[in-house]
């Protein structure tokens, strides 16, 4: 049975989280920046694997079942570093980074006040987690820490 066209970009953003979570990836963060002027696109999904291996077959596994709803092989970026992958699906940019890379480049800061999403445990469907993130606290010195 050929699996069902995807007819949004949450659709879409909502496949691939499923898919790292699958895939045994950690942290799975969406980013809705859709709503934002001249936004890079409608969503970006941010995700941890734990090792080279792990984050090959995540974008593996993304690739082949986006093909098999009858999507472009997306543009792809950081294979030979294999710290951080960007899947480019236009309407959708997947993230897979390693550990260090996803801490160094904080993507989730960035860009924190967008809507965040995660995938529901119970449903794997996008549900609204936040509309922001707060403010780092401070130490004693008024200092970020």
């Amino acid at each position: 049975m050929k699996p069902k066209p995807l007819r949004t970009s949450r659709g879409l953003a909502q496949l691939c989280a499923r898919i790292a979570w699958e895939k045994k990836a950690e942290d799975i963060l969406v980013l809705h920046l859709g709503a934002l002027e001249n936004a890079p696109a409608d969503y970006f999904v941010l995700c941890t694997c734990s090792s080279e291996a792990q984050l090959r077959a995540v974008a593996e596994a993304i690739e082949l079942a986006t093909r098999q709803r009858g999507l472009s092989a997306p543009r792809v970026e950081g294979w030979e570093a294999m710290q951080w992958l960007l899947m480019d699906y236009l309407d959708v940019v997947v993230h897979l980074f390693r550990p260090e890379a996803r801490a160094y480049y904080r993507l989730e800061r960035l860009w924190g006040d967008v809507p965040q999403l995660r995938l529901s445990e119970q449903t794997l469907r996008l549900c609204t987690v936040t509309v922001g993130v707060p403010e780092e606290p401070s130490d004693a010195a008024g200092k970020l820490s």
